[in-house]
C-alpha cells in the first residue's frame, strides 16, 4: 500500500509539473501580432468616437482601412523596455463614418457603438 501511494504521488507531481511549465511557456511567447479592441464607441453626427486606454512605455498603433464595404479599425499596443510606473492614459480615435453598423475590426467581428444621449459616469 505505501508503495502504491508513493507511486500516485510521484505521478501526479509530474504532472504538475508538466502542466505548470506548458503554462510558463505559452505565456512567455509574444504574440505574432497583438490586436485589441477599443473600450467604448459613440457614434454621433457622422462621427464614430473610439476610446482606448494605454500605459506609460507603451506604443500605440491605430489604424483606419475604408477599401471595402466596411470601415475597419483596428488597435495594436507595444511595451517598451525597462521599469514602468502604473499610470493609465486615455485616447480617442475619432473615424467619420455613415452608418456606425458598418465599423468592424480585421477579424469581422462588430464594434458596438452606442448612438443614444451621453450618460455621465
Amino acid at each position: 500500500m505505501k508503495r502504491g501511494v508513493k507511486v500516485a504521488r510521484v505521478l501526479i507531481l509530474c504532472a504538475a509539473l508538466v502542466f505548470t511549465s506548458a503554462g510558463w511557456i505559452a505565456s512567455s511567447r509574444e504574440p505574432d501580432e497583438a490586436r485589441e479592441h477599443f473600450d467604448s464607441c459613440r457614434w454621433r453626427d457622422g462621427t464614430a468616437t473610439l476610446r482606448y486606454m494605454y500605459g506609460a512605455n507603451q506604443q500605440v498603433t491605430l489604424v483606419r482601412d475604408t477599401r471595402g464595404d466596411d470601415v475597419v479599425v483596428s488597435l495594436s499596443t507595444i511595451h517598451g523596455e525597462g521599469a514602468t510606473p502604473a499610470i493609465g492614459y486615455r485616447g480617442q480615435f475619432f473615424v467619420a463614418v455613415d452608418d456606425p453598423d458598418s465599423l468592424a475590426y480585421p477579424d469581422g467581428e462588430r464594434v458596438k457603438c452606442s448612438t443614444g444621449p451621453r450618460t455621465l459616469s
